[in-house]
């Protein structure tokens, strides 16, 4: 078993991170090394589900040593961006010009086992 935090514990999104094309925010999510950023763009009132959306990043920054040496694993992600508007890139329905990186956090997934049931 990893001795990494779980992502669920590493960060609480923010109740609703607005999303503006083209007009820079502050932003946290979950980076996946060399793939995409997950967000939680809305949190869910009542029986509602959460909004999330897959970013495709595009580092305009200098990324950290830790997050730029991996070679796989997921980090909670403080960062300013830049989103494009919705459309297809690659899996994701964003692009994110990434401007600065405030805060990370190396973290892991949820064993089935640990799921709030």
């Amino acid at each position: 078993m990893s001795d990494l935090p779980t992502l669920y514990s590493c960060f609480e999104p923010p109740a609703e991170q607005k999303v503006e094309p083209g007009q820079p925010a502050d932003y946290v999510g979950v980076y996946c090394v060399h793939s995409h950023i997950t967000m939680t763009t809305k949190l869910p009132a009542g029986f509602q589900f959460p909004k999330v959306e897959a970013w495709r990043p595009i580092f305009d920054c200098s990324v950290p040593s830790e997050i730029e040496t991996a070679s796989s694993g997921y980090f909670a992600i403080w960062f300013r961006g830049i989103p494009s508007e919705r459309g297809r890139f690659g899996s994701c329905v964003r692009e994110v010009r990434v401007v600065s990186i405030s805060k990370f956090k190396e973290g892991r997934e949820l064993r089935p086992d640990e799921y709030v049931r």
